[in-house]
């Protein structure tokens, strides 16, 4: 059982955006792991870290992704953010995965939420506290697009962590909730139910 009970305080609002006769199944905060390794999602030039950039620059190809510690003179801090909290994701840019990652950047600073309907895993945004504005979808992918959900956990915070693999093989994790492991079960039962 999940700590709040997300649907009953937002579900009336969010029913307002949905398409006709959609039906909400849970909701909870969009975040993604705390330091996760990002080597797995495909970045854009400006996505990548000013490091990686000046590579780029210096050497005209980006950084070869390595399992060594110590890699171009540069601390390879990925290999530690994996252990500690597993990876962001996996997939090309325009992936299921890489799409929703993005949304999910973009979509802040605020207040994102992932949505789960009959129809739909969504990423939409709450209108600022002390507003009455209606929420906004961010992003949405049919729920046919989504093949599993499972937990998946690192070491301290994670176990309210979930991987969502979809249909073109791309993979995000999503910090459902820091140690609720009730909310990440709602957003795995609701995903693959």
């Amino acid at each position: 059982m999940p700590l709040l009970n997300h649907v009953k305080i937002y579900g009336p609002e969010i029913a307002k955006v949905l398409a006709p006769g959609e039906r909400l199944l849970a909701l909870g905060i969009y975040r993604g792991p705390l330091n996760p390794d990002t080597r797995g999602l495909e970045r854009t030039g400006d996505e990548l870290s000013p490091f990686e950039q000046r590579y780029v620059q210096e050497h005209g190809h980006r950084l070869p992704e390595s399992d060594k510690v110590f890699e171009a003179g540069q601390f390879n801090t990925e290999i530690f953010n994996n252990l500690m909290s597993g990876s962001a994701g996996s997939g090309a840019a325009n992936s299921y995965a890489g799409l929703i990652w993005r949304a999910g950047k973009a979509m802040e600073p605020g207040a994102v939420h992932w949505v789960v309907t009959d129809q739909r895993f969504l990423l939409m945004k709450r209108p600022a506290t002390g507003t009455q504005g209606p929420w906004t979808i961010g992003f949405a992918v049919p729920r046919s697009a989504v093949r599993s959900a499972r937990r998946h956990f690192k070491l301290l915070f994670g176990w309210g962590q979930v991987e969502v693999t979809f249909a073109d093989g791309s993979m995000l994790a999503i910090l459902a909730g820091l140690l609720d492991v009730g909310i990440a079960n709602q957003l795995i039962r609701a995903l693959t139910e």
